[in-house]
């Protein structure tokens, strides 16, 4: 059974078992399991969030060059799943400061033409991410994350295990801010993917040493975020992101080579948040 098999079928138990566990636990807190279901798919209350402004980012992850481009961030909240630009995650344990269910998450390539230090790797194709995510809120100040995803069957075809450590620095009534430390771990198949270089990419780019990238610590990162609400619908929206890049990540061609291990990325939005009543609230006229 190949590495990439035996995750998949780890991580399909795992979501099988998140799915029968979550009537289960919602029975426990006396609701019946259909009662569970119909809150999770038709929530009271869902709130949506949606931005666009500029964003300045490196081409591609690893390079040196940077560019501004226009950058979109969208968060619908409802009951206890979210979903945004991190993807879906389903939290089957709510009304606690622990958190725990299945996410997925809809990931994005690489594109071969984004930089001409990647010229003769190929495009890296999108894909599907499945997994699971924990969590803690400790006094509603600071959070602790940890996530695992697997790539089903297509794109990189790996699996990463991201690491979050978040704390809030102020929030009042208009102004909010936060900042966190993260860590990413990587396995074989992502890593050769996004950083390694095989003889014949490296015959076709003609200035890319061979070079077999082995899985490990991708990242370390720091990260700050903001927001200004200007009124009850529209707010501001900030945030600036540094990574640091090592192991076989950092060893790679186009990035020793052709690219930086120190990576910044920061951006501005402007957002609109609207919520609207369904379930019980919308049928009561509530």
């Amino acid at each position: 059974m190949t590495r990439q098999s035996s995750a998949l079928k780890t991580w399909t138990v795992l979501a099988i078992a998140a799915a029968i566990a979550a009537p289960a636990i919602a029975q426990e807190r006396g609701s019946s399991n259909l009662q569970f279901i119909r809150d999770l798919l038709v929530p009271d209350r869902t709130i949506v969030t949606a931005g666009v402004g500029p964003e300045f980012r490196p081409d591609y992850f690893g390079s040196d060059d940077y560019g501004v481009g226009v950058g979109t961030s969208f968060l619908v909240k409802f009951q206890s799943a979210t979903f945004g630009e991190d993807g879906l995650s389903v939290n089957i344990l709510p009304n606690t400061d622990f958190e725990f269910g299945p996410v997925a998450r809809l990931a994005g390539g690489r594109d071969e033409s984004a930089n001409e230090a990647l010229e003769g790797l190929g495009d890296v194709g999108r894909t599907l991410e499945l997994g699971a995510f924990g969590a803690v809120t400790i006094a509603e100040t600071y959070r602790l994350r940890a996530r695992y995803r697997h790539a089903i069957a297509t794109g990189h075809r790996g699996g990463l295990l991201d690491v979050q450590a978040g704390r809030v620095l102020f929030e009042g009534r208009r102004v909010s801010s936060a900042a966190g430390i993260g860590i990413t771990w990587v396995d074989n198949d992502y890593a050769d993917a996004f950083f390694s270089v095989t003889e014949g990419a490296s015959l076709e780019s003609g200035v890319l040493p061979v070079f077999n990238a082995g899985g490990g610590i991708r990242d370390v990162r720091l990260g700050w975020n903001g927001a200004y609400r200007l009124t009850d619908r529209w707010g501001l929206a900030g945030y600036l992101r540094y990574n640091y890049l090592v192991g076989d990540t950092a060893d790679s061609p186009i990035v020793d080579l052709f690219g930086s291990r120190h990576q910044v990325a920061l951006g501005m939005n402007l957002n609109y948040q609207f919520d609207f009543a369904t379930g019980r609230r919308a049928r009561n006229g509530s």
